[in-house]
C-alpha cells in the first residue's frame, strides 16, 4: 500500500504541475493556435530526391558560425554570423570587417552581441544590414563604422520594431524593405514565433530620403525573407510558418494587393535571393512531404500540448537559472540557454536539407537535397561566379556547389 500511496501522490504531483504550466499565472505568455499548412504529397517531379547538396564543398568548418545572409562587393562575399560579426570571405581567407554589437558571451548575453541576419549592398558599396537586436544598420567597409538607422525602439503604428529579419533595397526610391519577423517575440525567442503560429509579423518600408517608416503589410505568420522582384513592382516575402511566398505590388493599380506567389513548399523558406534564369532561388529550413511529417506537424492541431511543452521549457529555464546563482556549472548554464531559447524545436523537425529554384512565375524548377540531413537547417542561396553558395542560420561551416544548369 506504501508504494501505491507513493506512486498516487508522484502522478498528483506531476498532474499539478502539468496545470500550473498549463494554466499557472506568471509564466511564458503563450498563446498557440491549432492550424493546418498542407505539404506536397510525395518529392516528384522538380521535387525528385537526389544528394546534391551531399556532393558540395564544405567551406570554413568549424571557423564560420550562423552565415545566415551572403553579400557580395567587388569580387568578395560578406556575411554575419551568430557573435554579431561581419566577415568578408577572400578566397580561403576570412577577415572580421566589424562588429554590430559589443564583445560578449553568448550563452549570457547574446542580445548584446548583435545578430546580423539580412545583408545588402547599394551600388556605391554601403552594406545595409537587418541585424535582429540592433535594428536596421549601414555599415562602412573601410572604417568598419556602423550606423544605426533604425533602432529596435523604433515605434510603427504603436509596435516598436522587434525582429528585423531581412531586407532588400530600391535604390532608385531610395526605400529599404524589410520583414520584421515578430511584434511579440524578441530574437532570443525566435522559436516561441513559429511553435506558437503567431500572426505578429509585418513588413515595413523605410524612405532613406524622407526617413518615413510605413507598414507594407501585417498580420503575417513568421515573415522571413524578403526580395524585390527583377523589375522592382513587386515584393516577394517568405511566410516561414505557412510554407509559402507572398507578392505584394508595389506599383500600378494594384499598389499594396498581397497575393500568393508560390505555396505548398515541401518546408519552411528562409531567404529569397535571384537566380541568374530570371528567377529565385530559396532555402528551406526542414525539407520533407506529408509522407513524412515531423513531430511538429503533428503537434499542429493540438495547441494544449504546444503550449505545455513552450512553457515548461522556459519554466525549466527559470528554475537553471536560480540554480545558476548558486552554483554556476557551464552546463547548467548551457542548458539553461538551450531552454530558453527553445532550441527544443530541432528535435520536432526532420534534418532533410533542400534548396530550390523558382522561375518568375513561382513554379519550381529544380531541387537539390541532402536526404541524411548532413547539410541541413540551411537559409539562403548565393549565385556567384557560376557557383552557388549556401547559408545557414545555425551551421559552423558554408557550403560551396557549381550552380548546374537547368
Amino acid at each position: 500500500m506504501g508504494v501505491v500511496k507513493v506512486g498516487f501522490k508522484l502522478i498528483l504531483a506531476n498532474v499539478l504541475l502539468m496545470l500550473y504550466i498549463a494554466y499557472g499565472p506568471g509564466l511564458l505568455d503563450f498563446q498557440p493556435l491549432k492550424y493546418f499548412v498542407e505539404l506536397p504529397s510525395k518529392f516528384e517531379d522538380a521535387l525528385i530526391p537526389n544528394d546534391h547538396l551531399n556532393q558540395a564543398e564544405i567551406l570554413f568548418q568549424g571557423k564560420i558560425a550562423g552565415p545566415e545572409s551572403l553579400a557580395v562587393y567587388e569580387g568578395d562575399i560578406y556575411t554575419g554570423t551568430n557573435d554579431g560579426s561581419i566577415v568578408k570571405i577572400s578566397k580561403d581567407k576570412l577577415t572580421v570587417v566589424t562588429k554590430t554589437g559589443s564583445d560578449c558571451e553568448l550563452q549570457t548575453k547574446s542580445s548584446t552581441c548583435g545578430r546580423p541576419l539580412g545583408l545588402r549592398f547599394d551600388k556605391k558599396g554601403n552594406l545595409y544590414v537587418a541585424d535582429a537586436y540592433c535594428g536596421i544598420l549601414m555599415v562602412n567597409l573601410r572604417s568598419g563604422s556602423v550606423e544605426t538607422l533604425l533602432p529596435l525602439s523604433t515605434e510603427v503604428e504603436g509596435k516598436a520594431i522587434m525582429l528585423p529579419n531581412d531586407l532588400d533595397i530600391d535604390e532608385e526610391q531610395g526605400i529599404i524593405y524589410f520583414t520584421d519577423t515578430s511584434t511579440k517575440w524578441p530574437f532570443n525567442r525566435i522559436f516561441y514565433v513559429a511553435f506558437e503560429y503567431s500572426s505578429s509579423g509585418r513588413v515595413l518600408s523605410f524612405n532613406l530620403h524622407t526617413k518615413a517608416i510605413k507598414v507594407v503589410a501585417d498580420g503575417l505568420y513568421f515573415p522571413n525573407g524578403v526580395q524585390l522582384s527583377h523589375d522592382k513592382s513587386e515584393l516577394l516575402i517568405a511566410e516561414w510558418s505557412n510554407r509559402r511566398i507572398l507578392k505584394i505590388a508595389l506599383k500600378g493599380s494594384n499598389a499594396g494587393q498581397t497575393t500568393t506567389f508560390a505555396d505548398r513548399f515541401p518546408g519552411e523558406p528562409d531567404n529569397i535571393r535571384p537566380s541568374s534564369t530570371g528567377g529565385y532561388w530559396v532555402a528551406l529550413t526542414a525539407g520533407r512531404n506529408s509522407s513524412s511529417l515531423a513531430l511538429c506537424d503533428y503537434l499542429a492541431e493540438y495547441p494544449l500540448v504546444r503550449k505545455v511543452i513552450a512553457r515548461f521549457s522556459f519554466f525549466a529555464a527559470s528554475c537553471l537559472n536560480y540554480i545558476l546563482q548558486f552554483w554556476p556549472s557551464p552546463v547548467l548554464k548551457d542548458l539553461a540557454f538551450k531552454a530558453e531559447h527553445f532550441t527544443l524545436i530541432f528535435q520536432l523537425l526532420p534534418k532533410y536539407g533542400m534548396i530550390m529554384e523558382l522561375n518568375s512565375d513561382g513554379e519550381i524548377l529544380r531541387s537539390m537535397h541532402s536526404p541524411d540531413g548532413s547539410i541541413s537547417y540551411l537559409s539562403e542561396v548565393l549565385e556567384f561566379q557560376d557557383n552557388l553558395y549556401v547559408g545557414s542560420f545555425i551551421n559552423s561551416f558554408l557550403v560551396k556547389m557549381a550552380a548546374l544548369s537547368s
